[in-house]
């Protein structure tokens, strides 16, 4: 089993399924109704009091594009656990007090709606702010929870806990204990805080008495406070007190009593005589057998102190077996008078439960194509995890979640929770969600939520099951989208091609309206340049969605080509021995279909190949070039030019127009200077020498 800092033993379990009371068992083969197991991935599995959490990220493009008025809003940047999905961009100007609406920024048509039982939000300023149980460090050693209504929070350096209600702030959780021998009261210790750790969840004091630890868990507007018993130091007492005195700095407060001391089981604390903190039932129990050992443990009270005792022979005959533990709770009334569940039903089953209806908005148009929740337990007194049941209903689907019976896991106190993560119900409810219409509609989905403990009346209370989290609902949907359009594709010349789109969701039939004029899903087009065809879609709400489709134009390719040759000539792997005007058809390199032409002479006899014995690169446009006549016939043909020293100073192809004189920028000086000609179809290779005059 795992502790919580403020729930002992806290049963964070994820292994649910269907459960029910004596004959009243649902039947799993009923149509619409199924059991669930919760996701073990996505639940937390141990709470967590030893750190503190991000609660900022870093403003993105999408987030301040859809809330571009409220760039200074306090929560533009606030990571709150109501999020989706990390592609979900929550609208702000969509908040209410127990709603929010996002958009995914990678699908416009895409939203998510999130509707609570409780508010998630708190008004401040005239702006809508998300809720956040976590504590944050403050100054001064002080952690506070003050993102809600009531902030909750400990100043460790007074050792004191607090709750800021509409009233005024209360100060509690100073305990002192206390031994009571013969009907006499003394002190035995003064609490110590100087062994504590802290997180998001709450606070753990190890030894604020010797032997005695203390957990104290933050939620809305509540401190819960667990003693955890390990050891009796205080052996010589008959009973233990655990004294807590209630007070404020500048108002005043008292419980409703008077000086006279009082017994009770759960009562009210005042301040300037109106109602400000509720204390719940206490109870003390032994960790490993909690259902056989809990008993109530009711408080005494003074005008302004709390007082709980236990008998120290209880307690010695418990420790035996492991530590026991007692756990009041402390709440803000005005949060209490908020909540919208306010019990489950006792001696309850599937067909007699509490029955909570949360009705969640759909926007006009909109095909909701997910559902998923969020919602938590307590269990209170003698009650342990397996008494709890809860069940979500819309129209005739319907699913039930509860403890494994026969697992001694969950034999103990705790909460049950989906606690940071969302519960994916869309296969059990989907079928029973309304067809899209013009209007925005409120589709209903009820908690049924009941307990299997039956020592008095059936009736809905919090007395042994009791609400922890808000139920909330996530709806997934979509308004009219763009499925699929045409990839970008590349056409040739005098061609066609056919784009088409695939339209869903919104509210048949769609109008479709392509940038060349067409108004049907698919069209045939053949532009004789590169364009971009546009396409917007209607339905018949009004809603619009859009596409593109990029048709690229490439050119078909036509060259000629004239040679001539001796004997024969090669081209395109063909060799041709006759003059004439040849033609191939080819794909070009950009996929399109070409020609080229060869028009061809081919000589019987090949002209001898003249070099001039002189040449004068003066630049007086005369001879200015060394032009080896009728070598360009011969293909291939390779000139290399040497000067008198053996060092070549040009190489060319026969096809050049010849050498200009120059080596390596710079003018050759006057002089005799030699050939060598390479002839590769013949292999034969000629060689001479000619004179530059400059």
């Amino acid at each position: 089993m795992k502790r919580n800092c403020a729930i002992v033993i806290m049963l964070l379990f994820c292994q649910l399924f269907l459960l029910g009371n004596d004959n009243d068992k649902v039947q799993l083969t009923a149509p619409h109704v199924s059991s669930k197991y919760l996701d073990c991935d996505s639940a937390k599995t141990a709470p967590n009091c030893t750190h503190f959490t991000s609660k900022y990220k870093a403003q993105n493009k999408e987030r301040t594009d859809k809330n571009a008025s409220h760039l200074q809003y306090p929560d533009t940047c606030f990571l709150d656990k109501y999020t989706p999905c990390p592609t979900a961009v929550e609208v702000l100007d969509k908040r209410t007090r127990d709603s929010k609406q996002y958009v995914n920024k990678d699908s416009v048509s895409k939203f998510y709606v999130v509707k609570s039982s409780e508010a998630i939000h708190y008004l401040k300023n005239g702006q809508w702010l998300t809720i956040d149980e976590r504590l944050e460090p403050q100054k001064n050693k002080r952690f506070e929870a003050d993102r809600q209504e009531e902030p909750v929070g400990f100043d460790v350096q007074r050792q004191l806990a607090y709750i800021k209600t509409i009233r005024g702030t209360v100060f509690f959780n100073n305990w002192m204990l206390f031994g009571k021998t013969n009907g006499h009261r003394q002190l035995l210790a003064m609490p110590d805080w100087s062994d504590n750790t802290v997180g998001d969840d709450g606070l753990r004091v190890t030894n604020l008495f010797p032997g005695i630890d203390a957990e104290m868990k933050v939620g809305r507007g509540s401190i819960k406070t667990s003693f955890i018993i390990h050891k009796n130091n205080y052996a010589g007492a008959e009973q233990l007190i655990f004294a807590d005195k209630f007070q404020q700095d500048t108002t005043n407060g008292a419980f409703d009593v008077g000086n006279n001391i009082s017994t009770i089981d759960e009562c009210n604390y005042r301040v300037n005589n109106a109602d400000a903190l509720h204390i719940s039932p206490a109870t003390v129990y032994e960790v490993r057998d909690v259902k056989n050992t809990t008993i109530n443990l009711p408080y005494s009270l003074s005008a302004d102190t709390l007082f709980l005792s236990v008998a120290v022979s209880y307690l010695n005959s418990r420790l035996v077996n492991g530590s026991v533990v007692i756990d009041p709770l402390v709440t803000a009334t005005n949060t209490l008078a908020l909540a919208a569940i306010t019990g489950s039903m006792d001696c309850g089953s599937f067909s007699n439960s509490c029955n909570y209806v949360l009705q969640v908005p759909s926007p006009a148009a909109a095909t909701i194509t997910g559902i998923s929740f969020k919602f938590g337990f307590q269990t209170v007194g003698i009650a342990t995890v397996k008494d709890g049941t809860w069940g979500i209903k819309s129209g005739n689907c319907e699913v039930y979640y509860g403890a494994d019976p026969n697992s001694s896991r969950y034999n103990g106190p705790g909460s049950v929770s989906t606690l940071d993560a969302y519960s994916d119900i869309t296969s059990d409810l989907i079928g029973c969600m309304p067809t899209a219409t013009c209007t925005s509609q409120n589709i209903p989905f009820t908690l049924k939520f009941f307990n299997d403990i039956c020592s008095g009346t059936s009736t809905c209370t919090n007395n042994y099951i009791k609400a922890e989290e808000p139920f909330i609902i996530l709806l997934e949907g979509h308004t009219v989208e763009l499925s699929s359009i045409s990839s970008a594709v590349t056409i040739c010349n005098g061609d066609s091609v056919t784009l088409s789109a695939l339209v869903k969701y919104g509210i048949l039939p769609y109008i479709y309206s392509w940038s060349d004029g067409g108004n049907i899903s698919s069209i045939t087009v053949a532009p004789s340049t590169s364009t971009t065809y546009l396409l917007a879609i209607t339905d018949q709400c009004g809603n619009a969605a859009s596409g593109n489709v990029v048709v690229t134009v490439k050119n078909s390719s036509a060259s000629t080509t004239m040679e001539t040759a001796c004997n024969s000539y090669t081209w395109n792997e063909t060799t041709y021995t006759s003059s004439g005007t040849y033609t191939v058809h080819f794909t070009n390199s950009v996929g399109c279909d070409s020609t080229a032409t060869l028009e061809l002479m081919v000589l019987s006899q090949c002209p001898e190949i003249v070099v001039p014995p002189l040449f004068s690169p003066n630049a007086d446009g005369i001879n200015d070039l060394l032009e080896i006549e009728n070598l360009s016939i011969y293909k291939g043909s390779i000139v290399e030019i040497y000067d008198r020293y053996g060092k070549r100073v040009a190489r060319y192809s026969g096809t050049s127009p010849g050498w200009d004189g120059y080596y390596l920028g710079h003018p050759e000086p006057s002089c005799d200077y030699w050939y060598l000609i390479t002839l590769p179809e013949s292999g034969k290779r000629l060689t001479g020498h000619f004179s530059l005059k400059r």
